[in-house]
């Protein structure tokens, strides 16, 4: 029996915000000694009340607005009781019926993912497990959380992945969230089933069986904290239930976590079921209701997203689709890439603006960034933000090769330079003599050494070995130390062979 893979992914998403959700405790709490970020809010103390987080209601109501959701006029939050050793009050505060943001979709590698809800939350507190001891460290609990619950439309373990990393791509672009599987500001929780092909349908937001069949049950997997994980964890449950069901076996509803060490899935707990937690509205916080003139102004405060930098730098720099992918994976990358773009047009068209721009000068910037510039940021784990060289000065550099100062090999000496030291590439090739060789009698003089002292490629140029010629000219440049105009180079060899 031939059976379709059905995964529908949570991607739970912690805000960036100077307090905690419900309190006025520090939301920095990486690195910071357990149980140093907490008050009788957070810790669920007797009497204590909590008080919403403005900031962060705007931002989750920015992220349902990005995922294309609809925002409701009217919302509130809800207690989701469970027992849990790292959830003090034996609940949490979450939504339920009401949520900030309901429907919408994103694209990921053409296919459109729907969106079921995006809610806001508070996060729980973390367990530390120490020679046999489990621990309890409360700076995490209270930390505002968006869980996005996406439909069951996702098809693959790679598209689980990509789906993933275009949710982190989105909350990075708008500022709300660092979205560092690393530092768990963004965690993935996955539910997968197979059933057999023709069998089942998605109706709403939920996988129903066709008449006369039941449906397979679907198994929860956590403990995924990288994309790649989610890759391989998917990819191994895909197996583990395609062989269970093939064996004629059966799947159980419930919880599994990923074991990376192990690369398996292990059995943690029954799946609960909604009724389970008891949901009912939280009595020590008011409903919201939102103004549409606020909605229109927060609306408005979205920066362009990824899909649509992707198809305006398609559309207006004449990038290629993957290229332009690549260019935009990260909001500072696009930035800086197309401050570079102008910055290099404006070097002989002052007043130049994005909308008349070259495309070869915007295909070269694309080379000299996706190439020189990403290459030593990762070789030497520098983040933009830190990194020296402006794109004012990688503008200033083409404009030297394209008035032959420098040659490209010498720009990439002196790109090197402005790297390390953040200094102006007219200073590095004048301090450093690098300025290109383009004087006519000096070359010719060099040509002429490079013909006497290599008889044999001169007479296979004569006889046709265009290769030949190439490698002539590779001994004019190692003479000179890779100064010369090559284009110069080349012509004056030709007058000189003849």
């Amino acid at each position: 029996m031939k059976y379709d893979v059905i995964i529908g992914l949570e991607v739970h998403v912690q805000l960036k915000t100077r307090s905690k959700m419900f309190c006025s405790c520090s939301a920095g709490f990486w690195n910071e000694p357990p149980n140093t970020h907490v008050c009788p809010v957070c810790l669920g103390l007797p009497g204590a009340l909590p008080v919403a987080n403005q900031e962060a209601v705007k931002s989750a109501l920015k992220v349902g607005f990005a995922l294309n959701g609809q925002t409701l006029r009217q919302s509130k939050f809800d207690r989701k009781h469970y027992f849990y050793p790292d959830l003090p009050k034996g609940y949490q505060i979450s939504q339920y019926d009401l949520p900030f943001s309901v429907g919408g979709w994103v694209e990921v590698d053409g296919a459109r993912i729907g969106i079921t809800r995006a809610h806001l939350e508070e996060d729980t507190g973390k367990l530390i497990h120490v020679n046999g001891q489990s621990l309890i460290d409360f700076n995490r609990g209270g930390i505002p959380l968006m869980e996005i619950v996406s439909q069951p439309d996702i098809r693959s373990p790679e598209e689980s992945r990509l789906y993933g990393q275009k949710i982190q791509q989105i909350v990075r672009y708008l500022g709300v969230s660092d979205a560092d599987m690393e530092k768990g500001s963004l965690r993935i929780d996955a539910n997968i089933s197979l059933q057999p092909q023709g069998k089942w349908k998605v109706k709403k937001d939920r996988v129903v069986a066709l008449k006369g069949y039941t449906l397979n049950p679907k198994v929860e997997v956590k403990n995924m904290n990288s994309f790649r994980s989610v890759e391989r964890a998917l990819t191994y449950e895909v197996e583990r239930q395609l062989q269970t069901l093939s064996a004629g076996g059966k799947i159980d509803q419930e919880t599994r976590g990923w074991l990376e060490n192990k690369g398996v899935t292990v059995k943690q707990r029954t799946k609960e079921l909604a009724p389970d937690y008891r949901y009912f509205p939280e009595p020590d916080l008011p409903p919201f209701v939102f103004d549409p003139k606020d909605l229109k102004k927060i609306r408005e405060e979205i920066p362009e997203l990824p899909d649509e930098k992707i198809n305006r730098f398609v559309r207006e720099y004449a990038l290629e689709a993957k290229k332009a992918q690549i260019i935009t994976s990260s909001k500072e990358l696009a930035d800086w890439y197309e401050e570079a773009v102008v910055a290099y047009a404006q070097t002989e068209k002052p007043g130049a603006d994005y909308e008349h721009i070259d495309s070869k000068k915007a295909e070269i910037v694309y080379n000299w960034v996706s190439g020189e510039l990403l290459r030593r940021l990762n070789e030497n784990q520098t983040s933009f933000s830190a990194s020296l060289i402006t794109p004012a000065q990688l503008a200033q550099l083409l404009y030297l090769i394209d008035k032959n100062e420098v040659s490209s090999s010498t720009a990439k000496e002196v790109f090197a330079e402005m790297f390390r030291t953040g200094q102006d590439p007219q200073k590095i090739v004048s301090e450093k003599g690098l300025k290109q060789v383009s004087d006519v009698e000096r070359l010719r003089e060099t040509v002429r050494e490079v013909i006497n002292l290599n008889p044999k490629p001169v007479a296979d140029v004569a006889s046709g070995k265009a290769e030949a010629k190439g490698f002539l000219i590779g001994q004019v440049m190692k003479l000179t130390q890779g100064r010369a105009n090559p284009g110069l180079v080349s012509k004056i060899l030709d007058e000189e062979l003849k």
